[in-house]
């Protein structure tokens, strides 16, 4: 499995979850991560949930 470079789709949203595909594009994002789920539920890609935070320091 490669590293993937998640600085660009986190760096635009400050606070959730986000869904991001495989080519570092956000497909979805919402405020919990229960709603994440119900916006994910359907979509046949490979998706990872990250969540957004203020700071860099805290990120994943």
């Amino acid at each position: 499995m490669n590293a993937r470079d998640l600085r660009s789709p986190l760096k635009k949203n400050s606070l959730g979850w986000l869904a991001i595909s495989k080519k570092n594009i956000v497909v979805a994002k919402a405020q919990s991560f229960s709603k994440i789920c119900e916006k994910v539920k359907g979509m046949k890609r490979d998706i990872l949930l990250v969540p957004a935070v203020n700071s860099s320091l805290n990120r994943v």
